[in-house]
């Protein structure tokens, strides 16, 4: 299975993270998985069509912020201090993910990205750590950038809400790129940050869960998946933004054993859909280490990359 990486995912001036674990997560890779192959997003989608359309989508103010740093105060929304790499950092993580797409529309079957979704950025600025919203320009890249256009379900298990995100798909009409639902967004979130009220058919569980909640948290995730299978049409394509910061926001049990349950579960769901990944929120909280969230976000990509869940 292909797995985008390239340096500049971890470019970012800024230490966090979100800006340097890939690179972790890419070498843990090569050593252990066998059925990864990491593959350059720039050998099979160019990078004038991911900055087109990061363009279309966004406020241009923004755009030339994080180019040339010039409005300082905007182009550090995101919360990452600005530096000459943070245009190519910001372009690289939606790169990765419009890579995969164009894969899994062309072979059929799964891939990934070892970038981040960003799913708090939103069209007109940063937000939480996050500069450009690779899901939302994925999802436009799918719904305009394809042979033959697909609609595509955002399936977002970060800790914290996709606010940003949704407030993409909601301008996606008003820019040419489908219509209302083209896009469809089931968001479970176990934190507040970024909170928005969805529309239909975009869903959105914001579940509070103390310790000791690993089956309550897995009940949620089977009813977020049912939500997902009643807003499924063939020939969509699913974009799985994998957060594994549920462990640093709710005190299970067994961390990596509901992570791991989880990941069945999202497997069950996807089966042989067309269907991409890329990396979401784990940090170094509480306890845990960098090892220990490589660790996390292999639980997903082992599944993904292996013949056992290949439908």
């Amino acid at each position: 299975m292909p797995v985008y990486f390239d340096e500049r995912y971890v470019s970012s001036p800024h230490r966090f993270e979100t800006t340097r674990k890939s690179q972790h997560l890419a070498d843990h890779l090569v050593r252990v998985d066998a059925n990864v192959e990491i593959v350059d997003p720039r050998g099979a989608v160019p990078v004038e069509l991911v900055e087109a359309l990061i363009g279309r989508l966004h406020d241009p103010a923004y755009v030339q912020a994080l180019q040339d740093g010039d409005d300082i105060e905007l182009a550090e929304t995101s919360g990452f201090t600005w530096g000459p790499t943070t245009w190519s950092f910001a372009t690289a993580h939606s790169h990765g993910i419009v890579a995969a797409i164009q894969y899994v529309a062309a072979h059929g079957g799964r891939a990934g990205s070892l970038s981040s979704g960003l799913h708090h950025a939103s069209p007109d600025g940063g937000s939480n750590f996050c500069t450009i919203n690779g899901l939302a320009v994925g999802a436009a890249h799918a719904l305009t950038g394809l042979e033959t256009p697909r609609r595509v379900m955002i399936l977002d298990f970060d800790a914290h809400c996709g606010g940003g995100t949704h407030a993409h798909l909601l301008q996606f009409p008003e820019l040419g790129i489908g219509v209302h639902g083209d896009a469809v967004q089931i968001d479970l979130s176990v934190s507040g940050v970024d909170s928005y009220r969805p529309h239909e058919p975009h869903h959105l569980r914001l579940r509070s869960l103390g310790s000791g909640s690993d089956e309550e948290y897995l009940a949620e995730v089977r009813s977020a998946l049912r939500k997902g299978t009643e807003a499924w049409e063939p020939g969509m394509i699913v974009i799985y933004n994998a957060g594994v910061d549920p462990v640093n926001v709710v005190s299970f049990d067994d961390p990596m054993e509901t992570i791991a349950s989880r990941e069945d579960l999202v497997m069950e769901f996807v089966q042989d859909k067309p269907a991409v990944f890329t990396l979401a929120g784990g940090y170094t909280w509480d306890g845990f280490t960098e090892d220990d969230i490589t660790a996390l976000h292999h639980e997903m990509i082992w599944r993904w990359a292996s013949p056992v869940w290949m439908g």
